[in-house]
């Protein structure tokens, strides 16, 4: 079994690297994303036979044929789940390109391949950290002082199908399939 999810990358740029740099000064518990990691998740997936990577790199690429590529602004830092017990320290993204109706693409061309629909909204972000233990109070203010800072912006140009592997330094990710999109 594979652990995979569907997603596309986000490139360092000098504000991004600003606050991995930042998160990274705030202690042990917050462990900031290496930048060679930053991607947006469009669908976790989960365990997946490796039978199935034929079938998912093909509706990866139908998804993408009909899109162009697109642009995101990274807006915002925020945690999940909330700021009293945080795990996930995340850039925010928006943009006018249908990632909704994209990720619900996908949720109904995966359904039938036995991937559960996801019952969430579609909240796209970027992980920049992740938190292990209790925070340190830092981070709260660090979090209220960028809630609307402008990040930039990245084009988007290919989708991907990725595999991660946990490790005991983090996860390991490996693009196993890419969709240009045009």
């Amino acid at each position: 079994m594979l652990r995979t999810f569907l997603a596309f990358r986000i490139a360092a740029n000098p504000k991004l690297q600003r606050v991995h740099a930042d998160l990274g000064e705030l202690g042990r518990s917050v462990r900031p994303v290496a930048p060679e990691n930053w991607h947006v998740t469009l669908k976790f997936l989960g365990d997946t036979q490796e039978s199935m990577i034929g079938s998912l790199t093909a509706i990866l690429e139908e998804a993408a044929a009909g899109r162009e590529p697109f642009l995101v602004d990274l807006h915002g830092l925020g945690v999940f789940p909330h700021l009293r017990r945080p795990n996930v320290v995340w850039v925010g993204l928006r943009t006018d390109a249908g990632l909704g109706e994209l990720v619900e693409t996908f949720n109904e061309r995966l359904a039938p391949l036995g991937f559960p629909r996801e019952t969430r909204p579609f909240a796209p972000h970027l992980t920049v950290a992740r938190i292990k233990g209790t925070a340190p109070v830092e981070l709260a203010t660090y979090v209220a002082n960028n809630a609307n800072t402008d990040y930039g912006s990245h084009i988007v140009e290919s989708l991907e199908l990725y595999q991660s592997e946990l490790t005991s330094r983090g996860a390991r990710y490996t693009v196993m399939a890419t969709a240009e999109l045009r």
